[in-house]
């Protein structure tokens, strides 16, 4: 498969405290990628840093062959790299439609603009009767609905995804979890943080285990299920 995403050895440091040490690992177009470790474990890190949000001491970080690891956020995501973050990232203040326009200001125009809040939208319904209340209104389900939309109406070739689930009903989640597969059955690229493990290991073709800082383990999740390195991650204490 074709290698969308590339990190390739990246250290990234907070002051004193080491938070990634050579993470290498490989987004191929087309795939679900699951990130997988304890609270702790460099995950957020490394999206933060994929997303220029963090820039990383060492290494390289290349989408479709592109070094991007000097790029300002705002370059990355011209790119098609969409990170929905823990908290969600959501403008408050704004109606539900106006975020959505928001995510689609690189687009060539109204027509194209439209079309893709169209399907967003259709990707998820209930936001429909929710265009014109302020984001900061709706439920906590409903925000991470509208932060997603918003990730997949600026149309975007790798969505990165962190924690979705946090704080939610678990019908919701599971609604959440739903519209991933159909938009991974699609094409979408995606990178994922999921505190429900099982939940990632369904929706990944390929995971990654980070400890500490460091990947610990790799593979296709039938093969990490049961691993002594994923129990390993879990049942250690992350620092990083």
């Amino acid at each position: 498969m074709t290698a969308l995403l590339e990190l390739d050895g990246v250290s990234v440091s907070y002051g004193s405290m080491k938070a990634l040490s050579d993470v290498s690992l490989v987004v191929p177009e087309g795939c679900v990628v699951a990130l997988l470790g304890p609270n702790g474990a460099g995950k957020t890190t490394t999206l933060r840093t994929i997303s220029g949000l963090v820039r990383p001491e060492r290494g390289h970080i290349r989408f479709r062959g592109r070094s991007i690891d000097r790029l300002a956020p705002h370059r990355v995501s011209s790119l098609g790299i969409l990170h929905v973050p823990e908290g969600r990232g959501i403008f408050r203040s704004l109606t539900v439609a106006e975020n959505l326009e928001m995510a689609t200001y690189a687009l060539r125009g109204a027509a194209d603009s439209r079309s893709v809040v169209e399907q967003a939208l259709d990707m998820f319904p209930a936001l429909r009767d929710r265009l014109r209340q302020a984001a900061g209104t709706l439920s906590g389900g409903e925000q991470q609905m509208l932060a997603m939309a918003r990730a997949f109406a600026a149309g975007p070739e790798l969505i990165m995804l962190d924690e979705i689930s946090m704080g939610l009903a678990p019908k919701i989640t599971e609604q959440l979890f739903d519209t991933i597969r159909t938009a991974a059955a699609s094409g979408v690229s995606m990178l994922l943080i999921e505190q429900y493990v099982d939940a990632a290991l369904e929706l990944a073709d390929y995971c990654y285990v980070l400890e500490k800082g460091r990947v610990v383990g790799v593979g296709q999740p039938e093969d990490l299920r049961d691993s002594d390195a994923l129990a390993a991650a879990y049942l250690g204490a992350g620092v990083a």
